[in-house]
């Protein structure tokens, strides 16, 4: 996975969830390994 697969990703999760909370927000990436895959989680505490 490169720069350019994650980035859209993060910027979803900031433009559709931490910038609509008033008090800020959160966004995490998370990796997990699952059999012979790599999952790449991206998350938001927003909306």
């Amino acid at each position: 996975m490169t720069v350019t697969t994650l980035q859209p990703l993060v910027e979803n999760a900031v433009r559709h969830g931490v910038l609509k909370k008033a008090e800020g927000g959160r966004v995490t990436i998370r990796t997990e390994r699952w059999e012979d895959e790599i999952l790449v989680i991206v998350e938001d505490n927003g909306v």
